[in-house]
């Protein structure tokens, strides 16, 4: 499911072949993407792990911590940057 359709990316295995999770965006004040909120879990797990659930908790995490940098910006929009 693409990001913009669902508000939240599915990974499996990308970065380490057990792991699968969920992630958010996290806007600024100019609704570009600085960041994102997630979580991980082992893929044995799976079985153990409600995604609908976890997909809403992390949208709607991604909208509060959105939120919360829009309202502590003061009019000062923070930059898209890469780190790493």
């Amino acid at each position: 499911m693409a990001i913009r359709n669902g508000g939240y990316a599915k990974s499996s295995g990308e970065f380490t072949r057990s792991m699968t999770g969920a992630s958010a965006p996290v806007f600024n004040a100019g609704d570009e993407v600085i960041g994102s909120v997630g979580v991980a879990w082992d893929k044995s797990e799976m079985g153990q792990v409600d995604f609908d659930r976890i997909a809403l908790s992390v949208k709607r995490a991604g909208r509060e911590i959105s939120a919360r940098m829009r309202d502590r910006s003061m009019g000062k929009v923070l930059r898209p940057r890469a780190v790493g």
